[in-house]
């Protein structure tokens, strides 16, 4: 959308989500500012509104970013960049403005603030129209900005109240339903089929949970209730636990292969744009490359196998290891789809802007992907031939839980590593321990409560968990006169982590040790439900504490915005333009006049009032 303002000024609003562009709006915005010569004249004064914001968490924009392609073929100048540090040419005079993020922040412009100044540029985020609450205090520190709204303070003490409170995190979404779940398949897999239960007492040969608590005590088939019936259905023989080192080895280097994939396949999606314009030799440096690495893991893969697997594995090792070939040659297949989709996104680019440098042969063209074919059909007969020994009903129970399971552990530590540490992500360690702490909180204190407490012991447990976590707030709160600096969140990071840590560690230590000399509860059904429920309540407390603690080490913004799902703290702009110059009026309300007569609560000044006044000159 482009429309002329008066005194010469020009608003356009581009559709860049992700800061792509295509090249029919390229033209369109183009047309709209040609001279009388046809020659292509960028408007001096200028309103450029775009879905996500140019500037955004005190963070500079990567000089690989999209939106930084997308300016440039408008012949803007992409000044947002740190080699620029927001200048602007004098003849020039632009703001930027975008949603996205649900709060105020503003970047250069004329006005208060102890950011950097800049007379004929601004760059603004305008989201806190309707949708729930970002936190405004996630600031990695490399640009200043001149204002934001709610404050600093403002923001951690209202988000770590809402992310403490697991009534909140219950009703936001379904965390709870997740963490009944993991609980309830984690219960199971410790005391039912004989396959998963064998894992927990793999290492140390100690048993887990013994056949005395098991719905069919002696271990053999027994079929009067629901439970016993199950346990016979997966129980096993014969539990060969032999070569369990050399499958371990084989079931690495599958993960790794899986792994390969999937990064190859984001990789590749973050420099989408290079690639399908990429010359022929820089394509077969890229084919190279790959395929290299890719045949190196599939051969040691099948040298493995031919060479180092000489016995049976545990037959859950077994289901998940032909599981992981089957899932292998899947990814491999969607790989596959994803080379030919981008082909076709190349040649409809060599379409509109033909290059003979750019065009490839057929065998450059196809040969990975027939390869590709070829190795995930040798991938899943394999694995299926090799692995595929246990009965259907252990195979798919094991394939089913073990899934699950790795999914949520590993999932937790990715999600931290690849999500929470996205504006940090140099600090890959620091975001690896969050997460697995995360994962252990989830997939361990809700198992051992379950399986060595009693009544009792698991009532007390949990509502003092509770209790403790209510009164996290108060203990982190920023009160009185005191100001949230960037160096005062470090700290209050830390010392979060620290109780989180410490108190995560006598929890547990208390669930074993009041349990010690004692042998596990029977196995009942009542123990499973109990399992899921206190999955749903003490998933939501270790949530809360996760999301805490990553919004105080600048992750996880939206999705703690999300957690605590916060009305308050709206806002608009009005602006002013004339011939030289452009003002605008931040008008901010703290609290939404519904919530404020149902909370009764005193805000201790004015609800609604001017949060920011700004403006940039057009010379």
């Amino acid at each position: 959308m482009a429309i002329k303002l008066p005194f010469e000024w020009m608003f356009w609003g581009l559709d860049a989500q992700g800061g792509e562009m295509d090249f029919r709006q390229k033209r369109f915005f183009q047309s709209t500012c040609k001279n009388i010569k046809g020659q292509i004249q960028t408007p001096k004064k200028l309103i450029v509104a775009m879905p996500e914001p140019t500037t955004k968490f005190g963070k500079w924009v990567n000089e690989g970013a999209a939106i930084i392609r997308s300016f440039s073929d408008l012949s803007l100048p992409a000044n947002f960049r740190y080699a620029d540090q927001g200048w602007l040419d004098n003849k020039l005079c632009r703001l930027d403005i975008s949603g996205d993020i649900h709060h105020y922040a503003r970047y250069w412009g004329n006005g208060i603030g102890e950011g950097p100044k800049q007379n004929n540029y601004a760059s603004v985020i305008s989201g806190g129209g309707g949708a729930f609450l970002h936190a405004s205090h996630t600031d990695v520190g490399e640009i200043t900005a001149n204002q934001i709204y709610p404050s600093r303070k403002d923001s951690h003490n209202i988000m770590i109240k809402q992310l403490f409170n697991p009534v909140n995190i219950w009703q936001g979404g379904y965390v709870w339903l997740a963490g009944a779940v993991i609980a309830l398949v984690l219960y199971f897999a410790a005391t039912i089929p004989d396959s998963t239960r064998s894992i927990f007492s793999a290492v140390d040969e100690v048993t887990f949970v013994s056949n005395i608590a098991r719905p069919c005590p002696t271990g053999s088939c027994c079929k009067e209730i629901f439970l016993q019936r199950i346990q016979c259905v997966l129980s096993i023989d014969n539990l060969n636990k032999k070569q369990y080192d050399q499958h371990f080895i084989n079931f690495s280097f599958s993960l790794g292969l899986l792994l390969l994939l999937v990064s190859s396949i984001l990789r590749i999606q973050e420099n989408k744009i290079q690639i399908i314009r990429a010359s022929a030799s820089q394509w077969k440096k890229y084919k190279t490359r790959f395929l290299g690495i890719f045949s190196v893991v599939v051969l040691i893969k099948f040298l493995v196998i031919k060479f180092m697997s000489g016995g049976p594995a545990y037959p859950a090792a077994a289901s998940m290891l032909s599981l992981l070939y089957v899932v292998d040659a899947l990814i491999i297949l969607v790989y596959c789809r994803f080379l030919a989709d981008l082909m076709i996104a190349r040649g409809k680019y060599l379409n509109v802007a033909p290059d003979e440098d750019q065009i490839l042969t057929w065998q450059d063209e196809n040969s990975p992907v027939w390869m590709l074919i070829v190795s995930a059909i040798v991938s899943a007969s394999i694995g299926l031939w090799y692995y595929g020994t246990n009965v259907a009903a252990v195979a798919f129970t094991d394939s089913i839980v073990l899934s699950l399971l790795g999914l949520s552990f590993f999932g937790l530590i990715f999600l931290a590593v690849l999500v929470g540490g996205k504006l940090n992500s140099r600090a890959v360690l620091l975001w690896g321990f969050i997460g697995l702490l995360h994962a252990i909180l989830q997939t361990s204190v809700v198992l051992f409560l379950v399986i060595n407490n009693t009544w009792v012991e698991i009532l007390v447990i949990t509502a003092v968990t509770i209790g403790f976590s209510y009164q996290m707030p108060f203990f982190f709160q920023v009160k009185g006169g005191h100001s949230f600096s960037i160096k005062a969140q470090r700290q209050h990071a830390w010392w979060l982590l620290t109780l989180w840590v410490l108190s995560a560690s006598v929890l547990l230590a208390i669930i074993i040790v009041i349990s010690l000399d004692r042998p596990p509860m029977e196995v009942t059904g009542w123990r499973f439900v109990a399992a899921a429920v206190l999955g749903a309540v003490l998933s939501c407390i270790w949530f809360g504490w996760y999301l805490a603690v990553s919004l105080a080490f600048n992750g996880h913004n939206n999705e703690a915005g999300g957690g605590a799902r916060l009305p308050r703290y709206r806002q608009f702009i009005r602006f002013k333009i004339t011939e030289k110059q452009l003002t605008g009026y931040v008008i901010g309300m703290d609290m939404p006049q519904d919530e404020l007569l149902s909370q009764r609560e005193d805000i201790g000044r004015p609800n609604i009032y001017v949060v920011d006044v700004f403006s940039i000159n057009a010379q």
